[in-house]
């Protein structure tokens, strides 16, 4: 009796052992499934991380050449799991509950930072093409630039755009032709600015600069308060400097004067700078009651706030010539202004 009953506890414990066994093994099997289908669910994460990872840096890689952004942030990748279900147990699930869900509230704050950094790069571009714009306008009110070819007499009205990333009607394509379109008339006005600026009562020892780049020109000389024949240096209404010079293509000799200066125009001619456009415009009017008379100096034109003057020993194509190699030396930004 004694031996049966021991083999009877000895299956009851054995069946007892067989279903902990299997309910391990269920539990073990669940914990598996459960870690398997999170892996896929957080790797789905990673991609949509990724994702706005990737769209964050494309958009600083493409318009980092139009200066919109101060700094380059540094985003890195997600890796994704393997769904190796080896020794799962409910803390690794709920770990990587955890951090998938914490990679969806990240990547929902890349996403939103996307939007910001789009709408600020291109507020920053317009912004900017605004304030150029505005200030080109003002500036060309008081200089003139009639006489330098292509310089734009006013500036084209650009209409603010609004931007939704999130809209499947955006494209980033269209984005960045607008931030390239906006640069691009930045610049070129920023240059049409610095243009019309320096020839806006330069002075002397500028003037001076950019006529030794004119191979035409032999000679050239400034007027003092001293010698200045015209007796308007530095007077009310007169000119701050001006400069005389003389050309290859004229006898020096053959001119009355015992300098350049004495010599006047006719040797070469001149450039007399103003203060301001009015007083340059006063000047043209007086040389002009001399026009087809017999005290006719020469041609006359108004660049910036300068008068730029030419000898009547000139033909009126020389006249020309030479008046357009000083502009163009003039309006060169290629050297220091």
């Amino acid at each position: 009796c004694i031996g049966i009953l021991k083999r009877v506890f000895r299956c009851q414990e054995n069946r007892q052992t067989q279903e902990k066994q299997e309910a391990a093994n269920k539990l073990a099997q669940q914990h598996a499934d459960n870690y398997s289908f999170l892996c896929t669910e957080y790797n789905s994460a990673v991609d949509d991380y990724n994702s706005e990872v990737e769209r964050i840096t494309t958009l600083f890689v493409r318009l980092k050449q139009y200066n919109v952004f101060n700094s380059t942030p540094t985003l890195k990748k997600k890796t994704s799991l393997n769904s190796n279900t080896d020794d799962i147990d409910i803390n690794t699930i709920d770990n990587l509950n955890k951090q998938k869900n914490d990679l969806i509230e990240n990547t929902s704050i890349l996403r939103k930072q996307y939007s910001e950094l789009c709408i600020s790069g291109y507020d920053i571009a317009y912004q900017r093409y605004s304030i150029i714009s505005e200030s080109y306008m003002e500036l060309i009110k008081t200089t003139s630039i009639d006489y330098i070819d292509n310089m734009p007499n006013h500036t084209e009205l650009i209409e603010k755009k609004t931007f939704n990333t999130d809209s499947t009607d955006f494209s980033f394509e269209d984005f960045v032709k607008e931030i390239k379109y906006l640069s691009e008339e930045s610049n070129g006005l920023t240059e049409y600015y610095s243009i019309a600026n320096q020839i806006t009562n330069p002075t002397e020892n500028w003037i001076m600069n950019r006529l030794k780049n004119i191979p035409s020109i032999t000679e050239k000389m400034a007027v003092t308060e001293n010698n200045d024949p015209n007796n308007l240096l530095n007077k009310q209404g007169g000119y701050t400097s001006c400069i005389y010079f003389a050309l290859k293509s004229i006898d020096s000799s053959s001119v009355p004067g015992n300098d350049l200066i004495n010599k006047g125009t006719d040797a070469g001619g001149s450039i007399e700078v103003y203060p301001n456009i009015e007083s340059a415009k006063n000047r043209c009017t007086y040389l002009s009651q001399f026009d087809n008379t017999l005290l006719y100096s020469g041609s006359y034109v108004i660049v910036g706030t300068m008068v730029i003057r030419t000898s009547y020993k000139l033909s009126n194509d020389e006249q020309i010539e030479t008046t357009n190699e000083i502009i163009k030396s003039l309006t060169s930004i290629s050297e220091s202004t």
